[in-house]
C-alpha cells in the first residue's frame, strides 16, 4: 500500500515539473523587467522623396481669339486670331507680324483693363492714344496697370511698379547694353518713361516673334533671339529698380525668362546662327562690370534658380 502511495506521488510530481517546466518556455518576459541597455533599437527611417520641382506661373487672364485663323503656322495664326480682320499691325515679315500684333493685343489689353465707372454710371476710359516706333496707335494706360499676350488664350494683368523706364536704363550693364538698348531704354523713354512695363511688352513681343520664328523654321532674322536676351537683362534691371514684392510681376519674370531661354535652346539646336546669343549670355553670365546686375538677380530671383535657368 504504501509503496503504490509512493509510486502516486511521483507520478504526480513529475506531472507537476512538466507542467511548470512548459509554462516557463511559454513566459514572454515585459520589457520592464529589462535593463534599458539590453534593448537595442533600429531607428525607423522613412524614405527621402524627391522634392517636386516648383513652378513659377502668373496668374492667366483668359483672352480669347476674335476669329479662327488657321493658315499661318500655329504661333502666328494664333496671335493674329486675336485681332479683327484688317487690323494696322500685319507686315509682310512675319516674324514682324507677330511681334507687331503682340503690340496690338497687349494695347487693347490695357485699354479693356483701364475703364472705371462713374458714381454716375458712365464709362471713362484712362488713358491716351499715341504712336509707337512704326507709326501705329497704341493706347497708353493711366490706370497704372498693363497687359501681355503669351500665347494660347492667356494674358498676364500687371500693376506698373513704382520707377521709371530711365531709371533702369541707368541700371543696365554697359557690356549688356546691346543693339536695341538706345531704340527701346533711351529714345521710347520719351513716350514711355513714366510706364515701366513698356520694357515688358517689348519683351513679350520679341519673345512671341521668337515663337514665330521657331514654329515656321525661319533661319534668318536671328536677332530677333538677340533682342529676346538683351530684354532678359533689361527685365532683371527693371526689377533691380524697383525691388517690387509683387507675385505676379515677380512669377511673370520668372516665367518668361524660363520660355525664352528654352526658345533660345531650342532655336539653336534646329535654325543655328547663335554665335552672338551665345557670345551675349557669355557677357551677361562673367562680364565684370555686370556683377552688382547677377547678385540683384540672386537676391530677387533666389541663387538656385538663377543658377539653373541663367548660368550665374
Amino acid at each position: 500500500m504504501n509503496e503504490r502511495l509512493v509510486a502516486i506521488f511521483l507520478i504526480l510530481f513529475t506531472l507537476v515539473l512538466m507542467v511548470l517546466s512548459v509554462a516557463k518556455r511559454n513566459i514572454v518576459p515585459s520589457p520592464d523587467w529589462l535593463e534599458p541597455d539590453w534593448i537595442e533599437v533600429e531607428p525607423k527611417l522613412e524614405p527621402e522623396l524627391p522634392k517636386p520641382e516648383e513652378k513659377f506661373i502668373p496668374e492667366f487672364e483668359n483672352h480669347p481669339a476674335v476669329r479662327n485663323v488657321t493658315n499661318l503656322g500655329k504661333v502666328l495664326s494664333d496671335i493674329e486670331g486675336h485681332m479683327p480682320e484688317g487690323h494696322i499691325y500685319k507686315d509682310e515679315d512675319k516674324i514682324t507680324w507677330g511681334h507687331e500684333t503682340t503690340h496690338g493685343i497687349n494695347s487693347n489689353l490695357r485699354m479693356k483693363f483701364s475703364m472705371r465707372t462713374t458714381s454716375l454710371g458712365e464709362v471713362q476710359l484712362l488713358g491716351t492714344w499715341i504712336d509707337d516706333i512704326h507709326g501705329h496707335k497704341v493706347f497708353k494706360s493711366y490706370a497704372r496697370i498693363n497687359g501681355f499676350y503669351v500665347l494660347e488664350d492667356r494674358a498676364v494683368i500687371i500693376n506698373e511698379p513704382d520707377t521709371t523706364v530711365g531709371t533702369v536704363a541707368e541700371l543696365v550693364p554697359r557690356s549688356l547694353r546691346g543693339g536695341v538698348y538706345k531704340l527701346y531704354m533711351i529714345d521710347q523713354a520719351k513716350s514711355w518713361n513714366d510706364t515701366p512695363l513698356y520694357i515688358f511688352d517689348e519683351w513679350t513681343a520679341y519673345t512671341n516673334g521668337s515663337e514665330v520664328r521657331l514654329d515656321l523654321g525661319i533661319k534668318e532674322r536671328s536677332e530677333t533671339i538677340l533682342y529676346m536676351l538683351e530684354f532678359n537683362v533689361y527685365a532683371l534691371c527693371l526689377a533691380q529698380a524697383c525691388k517690387t514684392e509683387d507675385i505676379q510681376f515677380k512669377n511673370y519674370l520668372k516665367w518668361n525668362i524660363e520660355r525664352s531661354m528654352k526658345l533660345y535652346l531650342d532655336s539653336k539646336e534646329k535654325l543655328g546662327n547663335a554665335d552672338k546669343h551665345d557670345a551675349y549670355l557669355e557677357t551677361m553670365r562673367i562680364g565684370t562690370d555686370a556683377e552688382v546686375f547677377r547678385t540683384s538677380a540672386r537676391d530677387y530671383l533666389g541663387v538656385d534658380w538663377t543658377k539653373k535657368v541663367l548660368g550665374f
